[in-house]
């Protein structure tokens, strides 16, 4: 119900200027209200300080003490990096949903029941109202995605870095394959047996927790951790659990399976490391019928129909797609698109290769770019877990680096803009 609330205050939110620090107060509190900083067109009011102040002693309570001067320094710069980002945001038209919302209005709930507090009785203590915290909200969620933005196109990872990595011990550690079990035993018996499948079951409904249920029934030693088995590699592993894991994916549970040491049901927690990345590829040609100024959309279905019907009566395809399809790139080879990985097409041309047999030819069909037909070539399983692994390191590379650039960004951003404090 507070939730919904919060959500109403959303809405009436959106008139707004959320992306400037203008202190939300009326204009007749603002006359009355002390301006501590101009940053270039715009005020921070010591109303906005002392509501950050409050909050600060808030979450730190009794524990440090508090030098209240170089706390409200710490915290006014804070507010015009704020203001300055803000700025920077609006100008660059950074927006924010009722998705982004709903997901820091659960973190920061997450966050509070820690401390036995509930989102309302602390918005309560610190005297906020719910339009104030979703536009709070709104303002840390517009300078995190402009912060990801900026940031980001300043760090660079070249391939000698990424090769470095992989060759270095925690690239190898980074490498190895791990994963973290749930574990259900039963001792090798009949009655158990048929024990183990009414298990399996009552697994099969989601609402039933795996550690609950191994806690309950399983006999092997990890049962009261709710047969949390840790973290492990595959040489930790007995060789019939490394192949069921294998055939395994995160959160599935296998069947009951039976060992010379009893009977055993596996969920996969968690997968980490390299492990072979597995897709259907697909070695497609087509011929594309596009409308245009002189050519209506009929006129271009009806070339397409005509150019199936001499394919269907026998005439090579390859030799009508370098003849006739508006596809430039593909032409000159026959409309050859070469071997595709999933996701490289529109959802109508994806759909369609995947459900033409090797060596047959598509019935005609429209997408945005036209009328189409395609003839599948081939198909294959391909392993493209280099590529992947490669993306992987680049994005970790550059989350290590995030901070450290962030805080150089940070500090020329302060010393590129005019900033008077008057306390």
């Amino acid at each position: 119900m507070f939730i919904k609330k919060l959500f109403s205050c959303f809405k009436k939110s959106l008139y707004i200027l959320a992306l400037t620090s203008v202190s939300i107060t009326t204009a007749a509190y603002q006359k009355l209200d002390k301006t501590i900083a101009v940053i270039d067109d715009d005020v921070i009011f010591l109303s906005e300080l002392d509501k950050r102040f409050a909050a600060a002693k808030f979450r730190l309570k009794d524990k440090e003490k508090v030098n209240e001067k170089k706390l409200k320094k710490r915290l006014l710069e804070g507010l015009i990096l704020e203001t300055i980002q803000l700025n920077i945001a609006k100008k660059n038209n950074i927006q924010v949903s009722k998705t982004d919302v709903e997901r820091a209005i659960a973190i920061t709930e997450s966050n509070l029941k820690r401390s036995g507090l509930t989102l309302e009785t602390y918005l309560k203590s610190q005297n906020i109202s719910g339009e104030e915290f979703i536009l709070g909200l709104k303002k840390e969620i517009v300078v995190k995605k402009m912060q990801q933005a900026a940031v980001n196109q300043r760090i660079t990872v070249t391939e000698k870095e990424i090769d470095n990595f992989l060759e270095s011990k925690a690239g190898q550690e980074w490498l190895t394959p791990r994963f973290r079990l749930g574990h259900i035993f039963l001792p090798l018996t009949d009655a158990n047996k048929k024990q183990a499948d009414k298990i399996y079951q009552q697994l099969q409904n989601p609402k039933n927790n795996f550690a609950f249920i191994a806690q309950k029934y399983s006999k092997g030693p990890n049962a009261s951790k709710g047969g949390d088995l840790g973290i492990q590699t595959k040489e930790d592993m007995p060789e019939l659990f490394t192949t069921k894991v294998d055939t395994l994916r995160v959160g599935e549970i296998t069947p009951p399976f039976t060992s010379a040491a009893g009977i055993h049901i596996l969920k996969l927690v968690t997968r980490h490391g390299a492990e072979p990345v597995i897709v259907t590829q697909y070695k497609v040609r087509h011929i594309l019928s596009k409308p245009s100024k002189l050519f209506t959309a009929e006129e271009a279905k009806a070339k397409i129909a005509g150019l199936y019907q001499r394919i269907i009566a026998g005439e090579s395809f390859e030799a009508l797609a370098a003849e006739h399809t508006d596809d430039i790139g593909s032409k000159l080879g026959g409309g050859d698109l070469g071997w595709s990985s999933p996701g490289v097409f529109v959802q109508q041309f994806e759909k369609m290769m995947q459900s033409t047999p090797v060596g047959q030819v598509s019935e005609p069909f429209t997408s945005q770019f036209g009328w189409h037909i395609l003839k599948v070539d081939d198909i294959r399983q391909k392993d493209v877990f280099d590529s992947v692994k490669r993306q992987e390191v680049t994005r970790l590379l550059k989350r290590q680096r995030f901070q450290d650039e962030l805080q150089i960004w940070l500090k020329e951003l302060r010393e590129s803009v005019f900033v008077e404090k008057f306390i």
